[in-house]
């Protein structure tokens, strides 16, 4: 352990590294809060450059109550960091502007989802006009596009088989290195990832859907060449592996369980 600081915040339940500055992002999912700290040589913590409170809330009273911040992904970039509020059903784009010898957040822009949706974590495309964005509630990928200074939602689509009822929990996404797929869990009662083909205008289509064989999959990782998938499971506490096809994009379930 080089050092440590506090988040100032209930739950800090996610962290983003800027690709080109000293800076780390933090999300504090109950404190419903955003930090901002640089980061020193050695990879130590230097100090909290900055703090934001948000204070929104949406349609579901049992969940959007007040804002909860989860998650906070840096554009490629640099320049801008995407911040889902699932209690607000916003998306923050947020600038980080250097003062002298300090750092600031600056809100540019509130982009809405879908009432009730509780937007949970995301994936940017390689040139920054779209976004897609895992709605944790209602189990759903939105697709938002940037034209002309405006974002609009272009397609939503679910994360889980046709005529499935149970309890939603949309939980990571991921867009592979080529931006030809993307890869989405599900938990709830649902427990499956999905990969989904991307087309030319940016919008999906379901390609594969499959079990994760665990229960409540919460990140999903692909591995640095693409041939691998990674899929942490919270609750029966065991990592699954897949097998992945780079030119089809479809997964295959290896028998082990870490």
């Amino acid at each position: 352990v080089l050092n440590t600081l506090p988040t100032n915040g209930a739950h800090p339940c996610h962290v983003s590294v800027s690709p080109i500055d000293p800076l780390l992002v933090v999300s504090n999912y109950s404190g419903g809060s955003l930090v901002l700290y640089s980061t020193n040589k050695d990879g130590s913590l230097a100090k909290q450059e900055d703090f934001l409170q948000f204070d929104r809330s949406s349609i579901n009273k049992e969940r959007q109550q007040h804002s909860h911040i989860h998650s906070a992904f840096f554009s490629p970039d640099g320049k801008f960091v995407y911040v889902s509020d699932l209690g607000g059903d916003l998306i923050y784009k947020i600038a980080v502007k250097q003062e002298q010898a300090a750092y600031k957040f600056q809100i540019v822009d509130e982009i809405k989802v879908k009432a009730g949706g509780g937007p949970r974590h995301l994936a940017i495309s390689a040139d920054g006009r779209r976004l897609y964005a895992v709605l944790e509630l209602t189990g759903e990928i939105e697709v938002l596009e940037n034209s002309k200074d405006q974002w609009h939602s272009k397609q939503l689509i679910p994360i889980y088989k046709e005529g499935f009822v149970g309890e939603q929990g949309a939980g990571d996404i991921k867009l592979s290195a080529d931006g030809k797929f993307i890869y989405a869990t599900n938990r709830g009662e649902s427990n499956e990832i999905v990969v989904y083909a991307v087309g030319k205008q940016g919008l999906l289509t379901t390609v594969q859907i499959e079990s994760v064989n665990g229960v409540s999959p919460r990140n999903v990782q692909l591995s640095p060449q693409g041939r691998w998938v990674l899929v942490s499971n919270q609750i029966t506490g065991a990592l699954s592996l897949f097998g992945r096809d780079v030119k089809t994009g479809k997964l295959t379930a290896m028998p082990v369980s870490i």
